[in-house]
């Protein structure tokens, strides 16, 4: 992967602490072999993230995403499936948004909007949670 910006070297820095942030986050994010010069060598995710065999985890990461008070987009463009559909990040780029210390309602949005029908499911979770 090629980070094409002004100035890629800081973009990587900015996606790398990113990255780390989600995965203390039990979030999981792909695996990167190798950064540097403002390319990434990662694991190849085949799946789009619809493709998922874990609607639960998928619950999960955006609760993990509004907690951490990121003002995402639209997450699921950011993350991809293995063979088996099990979730990654894979995008840490400047459309996931900043963490804050102030929870957010993006990603739970997004998802309602995106899954209607996981509507009782996404609100029970964070009502638990």
């Amino acid at each position: 992967k090629a980070i094409v910006t002004i100035n890629p070297e800081k973009s990587l820095i900015d996606w790398t602490r990113r990255r780390d942030i989600l995965s203390n986050n039990n979030i999981p994010v792909s695996n990167w072999f190798w950064t540097g010069e403002g390319t990434i060598f990662e694991s190849f995710y085949p799946k789009t993230a619809e493709e998922t065999t874990d609607v639960n985890e998928l619950i999960k990461i955006a609760f993990n995403l509004d907690k951490l008070g990121f003002t995402t987009l639209k997450f699921l463009d950011d993350m991809r499936c293995d063979e088996n559909g099990k979730l990654f990040f894979i995008d840490f780029g400047f459309d996931l948004g900043e963490p804050s210390v102030n929870k957010k309602t993006s990603a739970k949005e997004f998802l309602i909007k995106k899954y209607p029908a996981l509507k009782a499911n996404v609100e029970a979770f964070y009502t638990l949670h």
